[in-house]
């Protein structure tokens, strides 16, 4: 297969409503979870989130320990929904990994699926806490900090939008998706205020975008 045949026909697979891999294309994923490229060994890894089962959790626990960083990061995160133990450890490994986007999202997943598998709370609020003593990335500390307010420390609020502070427009937006997927009936009055008081000052379109969209959301569903 040619690059181009590659990429499509990955992408046949994510635009699909197949729910799950015949044979034919777990052969063909396997085969190109092993490509040259990079970007074809990240795209597996997006494209099995949506394919939980024991041969996508040994695909991406694989692409977990990938050289390639925006690999492991984005295995790390499609990992959020195999709710396994086995993955729950890999996970909590990769919280030390040397690039910041594989610890934000290692450190996210490892709580969704502690979470789900009954890891008592306190165990990883330390993990994380004690994972926020040493981190100076904004990226990996606003994971920290939704991972912690998904815990039930809904004080982590202000930690959350503190992030906003940011330079990067990324980490920003990154916020923004936060704000968007916490949003409830307690915090959306924080949550408009909050945004009311930036957006006026918000010089990048991708960051002003999120943040109208989600004010819109807010006065369609709550307001």
């Amino acid at each position: 297969m040619t690059y181009a045949e590659k990429c499509e026909y990955i992408l046949s697979i994510q635009e699909s409503d197949i729910k799950i891999l015949n044979e034919k294309q777990k052969t063909i994923i396997n085969r190109l979870s092993n490509d040259n490229e990079s970007v074809i060994r990240s795209d597996v890894a997006i494209t099995l989130i949506d394919f939980v089962d024991n041969f996508s959790k040994n695909i991406l626990i694989k692409l977990l320990n990938d050289k390639d960083y925006l690999v492991r990061a984005e295995a790390a995160d499609s990992l959020r929904y195999f709710y396994f133990q086995e993955v729950y450890e890999l996970l909590k490994e990769s919280t030390n990994d040397t690039h910041y986007l594989v610890r934000g999202y290692a450190i996210y997943s490892m709580t969704c699926v502690g979470i789900y598998i009954q890891i008592e709370n306190n165990i990883i609020k330390q993990i994380i806490n004690n994972l926020l003593k040493r981190e100076k990335n904004y990226f990996v500390k606003l994971n920290c900090y939704n991972s912690l307010y998904d815990l039930g420390c809904e004080e982590q609020f202000n930690n959350i939008i503190s992030i906003f502070k940011s330079t990067n427009y990324r980490n920003r937006c990154a916020v923004i998706n936060v704000l968007g997927y916490i949003l409830s009936n307690k915090n959306y009055k924080d949550i408009k205020i909050f945004i009311t008081k930036k957006i006026d000052n918000e010089p990048v379109y991708a960051v002003l975008s999120s943040m109208k969209k989600l004010l819109d959301r807010i006065n369609d569903d709550f307001e």
